[in-house]
């Protein structure tokens, strides 16, 4: 797994990008920013790679851009209408960022935050695992 500095800082925390290549040569490409897929490589039929990821080429656009291209949507993925729910009993209030709405996650859902992330070896597979702690 290579670690690439994808050239900037959000919150004091480093912006990275990491590429994982199985055995069949596919290789994916992932930003601790939003933990955004920013290249799937593939080959077609006639054994060719090609990028199959809608994206940006650069850190920037993914910071500018559409927040959600290639990331983690949350904290929900969706709408919550009127920015409400009720679990056990309790109601809770979201901040509504969609008219009257609460739409993947609010004003800074994960998408718009740096993860941690570190290389995971499952079975001798490369993985990265990413985890994003909320202090209520």
């Amino acid at each position: 797994m290579l670690k690439k500095n994808f050239s900037t800082k959000i919150s004091n925390k480093e912006i990275r990008l990491y590429t994982l290549t199985n055995s069949n040569g596919v290789k994916v490409e992932i930003t601790n920013f939003g933990g955004k897929a920013v290249s799937i490589r593939v080959p077609d039929k006639h054994g060719i790679f090609e990028d199959i990821v809608l994206g940006y080429d650069n850190i920037g656009d993914y910071i500018s851009g559409n927040p959600y291209f290639g990331a983690i949507i949350g904290r929900y993925a969706n709408r919550i209408s009127q920015g409400k729910c009720t679990i056990d009993g309790k109601e809770y209030q979201f901040v509504r960022n969609i008219g009257d709405n609460h739409l993947h996650g609010g004003t800074k859902g994960f998408n718009a935050v740096v993860w941690d992330a570190k290389q995971v070896n499952i079975n001798g597979n490369q993985s990265l695992e990413l985890c994003y702690i909320v202090f209520a």
